[in-house]
């Protein structure tokens, strides 16, 4: 018997994946961030919320595996993921938020550093 293998992912999980990719969007609307740069953040924010497992973050953020890997290199090196954790604030309002996020997305882009 010949079996086709499917890439399972839960439904929940796509319309989360969904929503990050909406809020990035209307978040860089009004910005000079490019395609590339949108993708990053989805990245980013698709690692914060299902883990920092390369090739999954990567599949939900639209990466090709090459682009993924590259990210989650820069993400470590870089200490935005730090044991299987990401280190971000991102999500606080008073000591980072969207500038946080929109700094992490240059450094995934190669414009600036952040060393642990």
């Amino acid at each position: 018997m010949n079996r086709k293998t499917f890439n399972y992912i839960d439904p929940e999980v796509v319309a989360q994946q969904v929503a990050i990719q909406k809020l990035v969007k209307e978040l860089v609307e009004d910005t000079s961030l490019e395609e590339k740069d949108v993708k990053a953040a989805c990245f980013l924010l698709l690692g914060a919320a299902f883990g920092t497992d390369v090739d999954v973050v990567g599949r939900l953020a639209g990466c090709s595996r090459e682009e993924a890997r590259k990210f989650g290199r820069i993400c470590r090196d870089e200490g935005i993921w730090v044991k299987g954790q990401t280190h971000a604030l991102w999500f606080e309002q008073d000591e980072g938020g969207v500038v946080a996020l929109i700094c992490d997305v240059l450094v995934l882009g190669g414009l600036l550093t952040r060393k642990p």
